[in-house]
């Protein structure tokens, strides 16, 4: 079918347009008609035009389709078109769950969103998110230039995702915190939980200033961080009082990524910065590959790797202090003995790396 403009739905619809002066409540319960209305129509694409559309609850729900839903939801750009939570919710702003059927296949979603923002009201606003975009063993899911920001919960889930691939995402803080007390976090969560996932691939994206992990990866085989960021949040921390010196703020004490029992994870060109504890945790993993990647400013060393089998290649990565002194773990009171790597493997395979005390 034709694409449907969400401000000036054909009239032959029955669907009424959104708007950037109606209330949550309005644009939720529109813009959940116009999902339904597309899919039943045997797919198509929803336009979101330039502006920023309130919503309060859960827009789109697919509990074990018995065809891909096909549906693209593309605006004007991450910056131009936005759709905002301006309330608490402990369910998915859109759920695809494709259950396996009775002859075990795994349903191809054809869900794809470019161009367009997804943001909640404020910190203090919205405390409480599910997540945003869960999918549940389904596959060919895309996204490319999206923005969430500010999610009181998880920004993306993938329990049993395959084949699918996220390009030039923007995953910006997970988690809320008390406004009368800062320093509380009320709603932590990671920016992306994958789960069973086969063939993933993030593609130049970037997950920031996250309370959790910002990726978090279980029990998953091949699965591509290509030219990411990862940055850490930085915290203010309670000031003594004078004379004594200020300190400053101090990364988040979470692992930038946590990699369990996976195989086949790779992570090249990325940029790390900014880890409360270590930038790549990998428990029980193997073959996990680190290539021409820079790891600046764990508490601990940038690489964790624990009881992993195989082969892990360390290959041509860098590590520079926050400062620009070099290696991780620069705010220990006594820095640790390595690095960049901590190692308990089968088999490593370092070369090439650079960096003052780069090597274990």
């Amino acid at each position: 079918m034709a694409e449907i403009n969400a401000t000036a739905p054909p009239a032959s619809s029955g669907l009424t347009a959104i708007s950037t002066t109606a209330s949550a409540t309005d644009n939720t319960s529109r813009l959940a008609a116009m999902f339904s209305y597309i899919i039943g129509q045997g797919g198509g694409s929803l336009y979101i035009p330039t502006g920023t559309y309130k919503i309060n609850g859960p827009l789109l729900t697919r509990t074990n389709p018995t065809i891909g839903i096909g549906l693209t939801l593309r605006g004007d750009g991450p910056g131009c078109s936005v759709l905002r939570l301006d309330a608490d919710v402990a369910a998915s702003i859109f759920s695809l769950r494709s259950d396996e059927n009775t002859t075990g296949v795994v349903q191809d979603l054809g869900f794809f969103v470019k161009d367009i923002g997804f943001e909640t009201t404020s910190l203090a606003g919205v405390r409480k998110l599910g997540t945003w975009f869960h999918f549940y063993r389904g596959r060919n899911v895309r996204f490319d230039r999206v923005l969430i920001n500010i999610t009181a919960g998880t920004g993306i889930e993938g329990f049993g995702l395959q084949d699918s691939n996220f390009t030039d995402v923007h995953l910006n803080l997970s988690g809320s915190r008390e406004t009368s007390s800062p320093m509380l976090i009320l709603a932590p969560a990671d920016n992306a939980l994958f789960f069973k996932t086969e063939n993933v691939v993030m593609d130049s994206c970037r997950l920031e200033s996250n309370f959790q992990v910002a990726a978090r990866l279980i029990d998953v085989q091949g699965v591509h961080f290509r030219s990411c960021k990862f940055h850490g949040r930085l915290i203010d921390q309670p000031q003594p009082d004078p004379p004594d010196p200020p300190i400053p703020p101090q990364p988040a004490p979470v692992d930038s990524v946590e990699v369990q029992h996976s195989h086949n994870v790779f992570f090249t060109s990325c940029r790390f910065a900014n880890s409360g504890l270590t930038h790549i945790r990998s428990i029980g993993s193997s073959a996990i590959l680190v290539d021409s990647s820079s790891l600046d400013g764990a508490k601990y060393p940038g690489i964790d790797l624990l009881g992993c089998t195989g082969t892990v290649i360390v290959d041509n990565n860098f590590a520079a202090g926050p400062s620009g002194t070099p290696g991780n773990g620069q705010t220990w009171p006594t820095p640790p003995p390595t690095n960049i790597l901590e190692v308990e493997c089968a088999e490593t395979v370092r070369k090439n790396n650079t960096g003052t005390a780069v090597n274990t």
